[in-house]
């Protein structure tokens, strides 16, 4: 079995879609994020090798010194990783396996998408593990391109889709397809297109969005993608990192989970949650909702209107401070027409 401790909920999601597509034979995958565990390290029965990524690097999970010690202790292969773009030199101390097996391996996850997740796994079972499924070398998204295999029927109108290229480095793409084969169903072909951004500049410049998708004669388009703010390269990723950090940083606000039913009396503003409590809930839904509404808490959780806004009210009321994007990503707000310049 090979073990994935992430802080990332996002590679979590990503080794959910790559588990189905590896070979017969393949070691089992198990994940985890370390912020549920709290101090506790998973037990180690049946591992075979350990992956940790922590983004807030070796000091941000209590039981990573405790993990490494039961992992030497065991002879369990240990591969440690921060969370930035550049190596973390205490996690890389603490891996077990040679330093040029952790420095391939860290090359994926910098690379990112759920391809690259495979082709990890794929690289420490054999690597490591001495099996021999085969892999691949880590491979960069572009920054612009078309999901899948287009296929075309010169006889119908062509809609071309346009989203966030953040949904294809983290897996979340089933609503594209979902689009693709309702336009589909509606007698027209589906040309499903990713990019960061629709402004000037750049590999994925309006002109180039525009240009890919002329390439595809399409006679409409549905955008998921703004048109004033957008992300350089590679910032969508920075973004999904910050939300990431905001997670843990509520989860520790919250309290380890404990479990059992309500204690009786008035709540308390700091009395840790139980664990299925539907604040935590709510977190799990970033980052693939940045924007989260009680009716949009509602209809993915399956609760009532006021219990999705009591939820919302919890991770309020612990008054976290969001980092906002730089300013130049945003167009001004004015509250009152007497704001506006002149």
């Amino acid at each position: 079995m090979i073990l994935v401790l992430t802080h990332a909920d996002t590679e979590i999601l990503g080794l959910r879609v790559v588990a189905e597509s590896l070979p017969d034979g393949f070691p089992p995958v198990r994940a985890a994020n370390p912020a549920v565990l709290g101090s506790r390290v998973p037990d180690l029965g049946g591992v075979e090798a350990v992956i940790v990524r922590l983004l807030g690097g070796r000091r941000s999970w209590d039981g990573f010194d405790e993990l490494v010690r039961r992992c030497e202790a065991g002879g369990i292969p240990l591969l440690a990783f921060g969370g930035e773009a550049v190596p973390d030199a205490e996690c890389m101390a603490a891996s077990t396996v040679h330093g040029g097996i952790v420095t391939q391996a860290f090359e994926y996850l910098v690379q990112g998408g759920t391809g690259n997740l495979e082709q990890l796994l794929r690289f420490v079972a054999d690597t490591v593990l001495r099996h021999g499924f085969g892999f691949e070398a880590p491979e960069a998204v572009p920054s612009l391109g078309v999901l899948g295999a287009v296929a075309r029927d010169a006889g119908r109108p062509t809609v071309g889709i346009v989203f966030y290229r953040a949904h294809v480095l983290t897996g979340n793409t089933l609503f594209v397809s979902q689009l693709c084969e309702a336009i589909e169903a509606r007698g027209a072909n589906a040309v499903p297109v990713y990019c960061y951004s629709l402004r000037d500049g750049g590999e994925g410049d309006e002109s180039a969005v525009a240009s890919l998708l002329k390439s595809f004669d399409v006679d409409a388009v549905v955008t998921t993608v703004l048109a004033a703010g957008s992300f350089a390269p590679g910032d969508e990723i920075a973004l999904v990192a910050e939300v990431e950090a905001l997670k843990q940083q509520w989860r520790r606000q919250l309290g380890p989970p404990r479990p059992g039913p309500p204690r009786p009396g008035p709540p308390r503003l700091r009395r840790a949650l139980r664990s299925d409590a539907a604040a935590w809930r709510v977190i799990d839904l970033l980052p693939r909702h940045l924007v989260l509404t009680s009716q949009l808490v509602a209809g993915e959780l399956a609760l009532t209107t006021k219990a999705a806004t009591d939820a919302l009210h919890k991770l309020a009321l612990r008054r976290q401070a969001v980092r906002t994007r730089p300013a130049e990503l945003h167009q001004p707000a004015f509250q009152n027409p007497s704001d506006r310049p002149r």
